[in-house]
């Protein structure tokens, strides 16, 4: 049961990161305008979520997430 949840709360978590880091990369091309210490914090976010996607990949985690039904329902 726990198990289940946890697979499931993994691939709801790398569909939303995938998104995530789509608008940002769509918002940092956006940003010209933005002062430099905003593109930096900016900058810093989308590292951050891609250092997130980077982690789901672990060997273990990247099973739970392939187990769980929103994985096969969002077709990863």
């Amino acid at each position: 049961m726990l198990e289940s949840l946890l697979s499931e709360t993994l691939a709801v978590t790398v569909d939303h990161l995938k998104m995530t880091a789509e608008m940002i990369q769509c918002a940092e091309e956006a940003a010209v305008d933005l002062p430099e210490a905003s593109k930096q914090k900016l900058n810093l976010l989308h590292v951050g979520v891609a250092l997130a996607l980077q982690a789901l990949e672990d060997e273990t985690l990247a099973a739970l997430i392939q187990k769980s039904l929103t994985y096969q329902d969002l077709g990863f």
